[in-house]
């Protein structure tokens, strides 16, 4: 174990009712896919997941205030994918429960989970910037 995972895992630990936003399995398991065998592949999805979900969070927002279920389902479902790849479990599960009320034209549901689903993906990101800037 490297810095960068001991940095989020003392995180978790110095608040026992904090849930790790990063599961570090999802990230161990992409260095055996790695050609290297290092973490290269891990950062690469990382920074992509940096680099485009902000766009997705943004049309989720404008799905919810404008009503568009399609367009909220879609979004979501994009998310919950890539959130999974990158270990975010329970940000993941957050978007599988907006794709399904997004499916199921439940936007009034969707706009109260909204704040939580905001700091869940915020939380996410710090935490794999801490991993990419410690090198984890």
């Amino acid at each position: 174990m490297n810095e960068g995972t001991e940095a989020v895992q003392a995180a978790t630990q110095d608040d026992p009712a904090a849930m790790p936003a990063i599961n570090l399995k999802v990230l161990e398991a992409l260095r055996e896919l790695d050609p290297a065998g290092g973490m290269g592949l891990a950062h690469e999805i990382m920074r992509i997941f940096l680099e485009s979900s902000r766009e997705r969070v943004d049309h989720i927002e404008q799905a919810i205030v404008t009503g568009d279920s399609t367009i909220l389902g879609q979004a979501a479902h994009a998310l919950k994918s890539s959130a999974a790849n990158v270990g975010a479990e329970t940000l993941s599960g957050l978007y599988r429960e907006l794709e399904k009320l997004g499916r199921e034209k439940r936007i009034d549901e969707a706009r109260m989970l909204i704040d939580e689903v905001r700091k869940a993906h915020q939380h996410a990101v710090s935490d794999m910037q801490t991993l990419l800037m410690e090198g984890a």
